[in-house]
C-alpha cells in the first residue's frame, strides 16, 4: 500500500566473471539475497535467501553442463523442505531424452517426469510425461511455422 512515503532499500551488488552477489534490505529489515559462483567451466552453484514477515525461504542449486548432458539439483526450504533434480542426455545430434524428480520431506511425496525431443532444421517434435501434470505433445514445422499441440493426449 502506497502512503506517499518514500521507500528506502539498501542493496549490495558484486559481480565478476566467476562470482555474483546481490543482497538487499529495507528499513523494516526485510532481506533478500542471491550468490552465485562458477566452480569450473561446467559447474555452477547458486544460493538464494528471502527473510521477511511473510516468507522465510532458503534455496540452493547446482548446475552441471557436460559435453552431451545437463544435470541440475535443488534443495529448498520454504514452509517445508524439498529436493529436486533433472537430467537431460543427448543421444544423437537430434535426439534428447531426460527426466526430473521432486521429493517433499515430511509429506513423503515423490514425483517424477520424463521428456524427449527430436529436433531437425525442418521440424521439432517433443513429448513429456509426469503423473502430476497432464501429458503433453507438440510438433513444430519451422518451414510453415505451424504448431500442433495436444494436452492430455495420452492417459
Amino acid at each position: 500500500q502506497l502512503t506517499g512515503q518514500q521507500i528506502y532499500q539498501y542493496r549490495l551488488v558484486y559481480q565478476d566473471e566467476e562470482k555474483y552477489a546481490n543482497m538487499g534490505t529495507d528499513l523494516d529489515f526485510n532481506m533478500d539475497g542471491e550468490v552465485k559462483k562458477q566452480l569450473s567451466e561446467r559447474a555452477t552453484i547458486k544460493a538464494r535467501v528471502v527473510l521477511n514477515d511473510n516468507v522465510k525461504a532458503l534455496d540452493g542449486d547446482m548446475d552441471y553442463l557436460g559435453e552431451t548432458f545437463a544435470a541440475t539439483g535443488n534443495i529448498s526450504q520454504n514452509q517445508g523442505t524439498s529436493m529436486s533434480g533433472s537430467y537431460m542426455q543427448s543421444l544423437s545430434p537430434s535426439l534428447v531424452m531426460g527426466g526430473t524428480f521432486n521429493y517433499i520431506y515430511g509429506k513423503n511425496i515423490f514425483s517424477s517426469g520424463y521428456a524427449a525431443a527430436y529436433d531437425t532444421p525442418e521440424y521439432m517434435v517433443a513429448a513429456a510425461w509426469d503423473k502430476e501434470v497432464p501429458t503433453y505433445f507438440f510438433a513444430i514445422s519451422t518451414n510453415s511455422r505451424c504448431l500442433y499441440s495436444c494436452l492430455e493426449c495420452i492417459h
